[in-house]
C-alpha cells in the first residue's frame, strides 16, 4: 500500500490530508478426500476438492482534517473499496465450483470532535461499513432449493453486508 499525508492552511484553519491506495491478495488450495459416515477417509483416496480460491483486494481512500478552531475539528473522508473473489475447480468430472464475484462499494465517514482540553476530547462519529464473504462461505450454495441441502459449489449469490455505524465518546 501507499499513503500520502499533508498538512496546509486553508481559510487560515489548520487542515491536515491524507490520500492512499492498498491491495491485498491471498489464495488457498483446497483438496480434501471424501470422508465416509462416520468421518473416515475412504481409500483409495477421491478427491472431492480440488481447488483454488483467491481473493484480491484494492482500496482506495481520501480524509481530510480541518481544525475549524481551537475546539472544533472536523473530519470526512472516503474509502472506494473493490474485492474479487474466485475459485478455480480442478476437478474436471463437474468442474461446477469455478467462478469469481466481485464486489463494490464507495463508503463516507464524518466526524466532530471538541477539544476540552489538550488531553480531553468529546467526539461524534459516523461511518459506513462494507463488509464480503469470506472464501470459505463462497465454497458452498444450495443448488437444489432444498432449505436444508447443501452442496459444494462457488455461491454466486451471497450478497456484501453493508452497515452504518455511529459513534459518541469521550476520550
Amino acid at each position: 500500500g501507499l499513503e500520502y499525508g499533508t498538512q496546509g492552511i486553508l481559510f487560515n484553519k489548520l487542515i491536515t490530508t491524507k490520500v492512499g491506495f492498498s491491495y491485498d491478495e491471498s489464495s488457498e488450495i483446497s483438496t480434501k478426500g471424501r470422508a465416509n459416515g462416520s468421518g473416515e477417509i475412504e481409500y483409495p483416496l477421491v478427491l472431492s476438492r480440488n481447488e483454488n480460491r483467491k481473493a484480491q483486494n484494492m482500496d482506495y481512500f481520501g480524509q481530510m482534517t480541518l481544525r475549524a478552531s481551537d475546539q472544533i475539528s472536523l473530519i470526512g473522508g472516503l474509502r472506494s473499496t473493490s474485492v474479487r473473489l474466485s475459485n478455480n475447480d480442478y476437478i474436471t468430472s463437474d468442474g461446477n465450483s469455478t467462478g469469481s464475484v466481485t464486489y463494490s462499494a464507495i463508503n463516507p465517514v464524518f466526524g466532530l470532535t471538541y477539544h476540552i482540553a489538550d488531553t480531553a476530547n468529546l467526539y461524534l462519529n459516523y461511518g459506513r461499513g462494507f463488509e464480503t464473504p469470506t472464501l470459505s462461505e463462497m465454497g458452498y450454495e444450495n443448488r437444489t432449493g432444498s432449505t436444508t441441502a447443501i452442496d459444494q459449489g462457488f455461491n454466486r449469490r451471497l450478497l456484501a453486508a453493508k452497515s452504518d455505524q455511529y459513534e459518541v465518546g469521550m476520550k
